[in-house]
């Protein structure tokens, strides 16, 4: 150090230098969670869901990651499920008559029913609660002299054609005995739409009583 008067050092005292070893670790923080995913079921208890992210920070440079759950469930409830059903199950053709203005297939004998949607006396089903619906229908042709060539029906919704029903045997041996053939048709109804068997063959001359007639509500709209 300088001394008697002695000049003091010129120059800066102090260096520095930019140095680098690693990039510093970040540890990941959870994101809010999102809102919950709506109920899986329309009626009765069901569950829904909510996520969350490592984003606020993710992690880098070998950071933690986040602790706990990325998912959570939870239960909700939609009410209880309806319990309505309709069904209904008709044989023996016993005439076709115009109600209302329309040709209709009735018939004598109720195998099943549940509810009051199916007339017997008109042949008709009228919807009472919207929903999906399953038809099916089995033409019997009847064995009689003269002989019956052929039996036809079809099954209409609210005066348009679902679907056509035809028993038509090509040999003698059939033609001269019964034959049967069925068919069925899964369908949407609202609330007043009717479903019913029309323009058909004379059931007193060409049907077999085991001709037969049914539908049933496979599910609701709750």
């Amino acid at each position: 150090m300088p001394e008697n008067k002695g000049m003091d050092c010129i120059g800066e005292s102090l260096q520095s230098s930019q140095c680098f070893l690693e990039n510093c670790s970040i540890d990941g923080r959870w994101a809010h969670w999102s809102s919950w995913t709506s109920c899986d079921v329309t009626c009765g208890t069901g569950r829904q869901l909510r996520t969350r992210r490592c984003t606020n920070p993710m992690p880098e440079n070998k950071g933690k990651d986040c602790i706990g759950e990325i998912l959570q469930s939870s239960q909700c409830l939609r009410g209880n499920c309806s319990t309505f059903r309709s069904a209904f199950s008709v044989k023996s053709p016993k005439t076709y008559v115009s109600i209302n203005g329309i040709y209709k297939l009735t018939f004598s004998y109720t195998i099943y029913q549940y509810g009051n949607d199916f007339s017997i006396s008109t042949g008709t089903n009228t919807c009472s609660k919207s929903g999906v619906y399953h038809f099916s229908v089995t033409l019997v042709k009847e064995r009689s002299t003269p002989r019956v060539d052929w039996v036809t029906c079809h099954l209409y919704k609210n005066r348009r054609d679902l679907i056509y029903i035809r028993v038509d045997p090509t040999d003698v041996d059939t033609e001269d005995g019964h034959a049967a053939i069925s068919q069925s048709i899964v369908t949407y109804l609202d609330v007043g739409d009717t479903v019913y068997l029309t323009r058909c063959s004379h059931p007193s001359t060409t049907m077999a009583y085991w001709s037969s007639f049914t539908g049933f509500l496979l599910y609701d709209n709750n």
